[in-house]
């Protein structure tokens, strides 16, 4: 497993923070994981890829700006889907 996908997101919030690791680097490796096991898992039903990395340049910029929004800063996160059917 890569090193990055087993840290907590403290830990990668304050490599962002301290500039160790990018927001984009940290999506880069997070997709790369889902790729590896969401074919066997079907946990991430939509992936929004493009979204993710474009928003982890945003948050990198305003890193280098000195303007960090939060605490979890840049840490990427999903959101369980759940789709209840009504019968």
């Amino acid at each position: 497993m890569n090193e990055i996908t087993s840290m907590s997101a403290v830990a990668l919030a304050k490599a962002i923070r301290t500039r160790r690791l990018s927001s984009g680097e940290i999506v880069d490796a997070y997709l790369k994981r889902i790729g590896d096991v969401n074919p066997k898992l079907n946990a991430v039903v939509q992936e929004v890829a493009e979204t993710a990395r474009k928003e982890a340049r945003e948050a990198d910029a305003a890193v280098a700006r000195g303007d960090i929004k939060g605490p979890f800063h840049g840490v990427p996160m999903t959101i369980k889907d759940l789709s209840l059917i009504h019968i």
